[in-house]
């Protein structure tokens, strides 16, 4: 990041000691973090999808899980190469321009998304509790995503056309991601930092608010004030989690912006940048349905039921299997016994 704002060539630390080791570790937590996260979230994304009477937060749960999808399944790159690559990181598929552009276009507008998206919930979290009864269509939250996508997307290709960026590989993060030529590349990278920034500073204020009044003992023990107070707990888990995966990275930019990230060593800045942002935003993508499993017990007996459906539909299977081999032996023996008799 800090040779993208002073547009200086990558700084990458070489023959740092024990990479070897470090890389692969990295590895294994990717791996880790996809291995829990890419069947929860499919399993979320099944479930919010068949809620037919589904809220509005329901309906941003379903598009996080589409976001973190696409942070889990980007992050096979990375895995590719600290696995295989260990130590010394070569670029592998990398080295194909339209490869390593197409990628770097995919995580990095699935990241940002990931990051609007918790800004959107804790803000809608946030809106409840001062106007209890001002509502917000579910049409209206899913253009807004949508047109938020649309939009980077459209601004990152537009960048790139008029070579204000390039998609480069980045031996400190494993991937490929976007170098900012000349003054107008600079003026974007402030302004794609800012953006992060003040997502998260959003999520930050919205949880604070969030939090404040669950603190509060409720007045009345009655089934509505508990259900509702559930789902402003499972919210403000939700932004709790991104807020903790994502605060590396801030502070990480800021030293970046602040000229205050090149005082560090070496090794810290090589492993900083990959651990900040690509190790912590998978695990984000991870956490999150996490979250839903355990906070949302219609999500738990959902899955229980699909489990036991599936259960019988195996055995079924299995017995069906079983009854036509024994009728095939039955009929073989009868088959042997007449000829032998003959």
């Amino acid at each position: 990041m800090e040779d993208n704002i002073n547009n200086n060539a990558s700084q990458d630390v070489e023959n740092i000691a024990d990479g070897e080791v470090a890389d692969l570790l990295l590895g294994s937590f990717l791996i880790l973090f996809m291995m829990v996260g890419i069947p929860t979230n499919l399993l979320s994304f099944s479930y919010f999808l068949t809620r037919d009477k589904g809220t509005v937060h329901d309906t941003l749960y379903l598009i996080a899980t589409i976001s973190d999808l696409c942070v889990l399944t980007a992050a096979f790159g990375p895995v590719t190469i600290l696995i295989n690559e260990a130590g010394d990181r070569s670029p592998l598929i990398f080295e194909n321009p339209y490869i390593c552009t197409a990628w770097a276009l995919f995580f990095v507008t699935s990241a940002r998304f990931s990051l609007f998206v918790p800004a959107v919930i804790s803000t809608l979290r946030a809106l409840a509790i001062h106007a209890p009864y001002y509502t917000v269509k579910k049409t209206t939250v899913v253009g807004c995503c949508l047109g938020y996508v649309v939009c980077i997307a459209i601004i990152d290709i537009t960048f790139l056309s008029m070579k204000a960026t390039k998609a480069v590989y980045k031996h400190s993060h494993a991937v490929c991601l976007f170098d900012f030529i000349g003054t107008v590349g600079r003026n974007f990278a402030i302004f794609v930092y800012a953006e992060q920034i003040a997502a998260l500073l959003i999520i930050t204020i919205n949880l604070i608010i969030s939090v404040i009044p669950l603190l509060r003992k409720p007045k009345t023990p009655s089934k509505s004030p508990r259900n509702l107070r559930d789902v402003a707990v499972t919210i403000t888990i939700f932004t709790a989690v991104c807020v903790f995966c994502n605060t590396p990275l801030m502070i990480t930019v800021i030293l970046v912006i602040t000229n205050t990230f090149s005082t560090l060593g070496d090794c810290t800045r090589f492993y900083l940048r990959m651990v900040c942002y690509i190790v912590m935003t998978v695990l984000n993508s991870a956490l999150n349905p996490c979250v839903y499993l355990t906070r949302m017990p219609g999500l738990r007996k959902w899955a229980g039921n699909c489990r036991s459906s599936l259960g019988s539909f195996m055995q079924s299977k299995a017995d069906s299997f079983r009854d036509t081999t024994v009728r095939d032996a039955s009929a073989a023996g009868e088959e042997s016994g007449t000829q032998a008799v003959n």
